[in-house]
């Protein structure tokens, strides 16, 4: 078995620091640290990851960082609903995804000698017809 690659997760909340390792620890050695601080000292350090997943917003305490993660994830409820009740929530439009499936199947279902990342400022529950594809990893991106 190869060596798994050292991934650094830098974010302020355990429930997403636990969650990430949940979802991707078998595939990645995840190392997850709390605070920005800590992983610029280990650069300093001259000691580095294979890739770093950082978080934007960071904030003094767990629970003012769960307070502002409620709000925003109620405002995307909201949001959601709008885009269903305007027509505009379809996810038939996730091209992006069928082409990572096919790209997965060229390669006799097994990963790609290339990463694949998705990224959406959309929310992610598309992405579940990709699970298993070879993903090296996911991304939520907002613009």
């Amino acid at each position: 078995m190869a060596p798994k690659y050292k991934v650094w997760l830098v974010d302020d909340l355990p429930g997403n620091r636990e969650a990430f390792r949940t979802n991707h620890g078998d595939d990645f050695a995840i190392e997850s640290v709390s605070k920005t601080d800590d992983v610029l000292q280990r650069i300093h350090n001259k000691e580095y990851p294979d890739a770093l997943l950082c978080d934007i917003f960071f904030y003094d305490s767990v629970a003012e960082a769960e307070n502002a993660e409620t709000k925003v994830a109620g405002l995307a409820a909201k949001l959601r609903k709008t885009a269903i009740d305007i027509g505009v929530y379809d996810h038939s439009h996730a091209a992006g995804i069928t082409l990572m499936l096919q790209i997965y199947e060229h390669f006799k279902r097994t990963s790609p000698p290339f990463p694949m990342y998705a990224y959406t400022p959309r929310d992610r529950s598309c992405w579940n017809r990709a699970n298993g594809i070879g993903f090296s990893s996911t991304v939520q991106r907002r613009f």
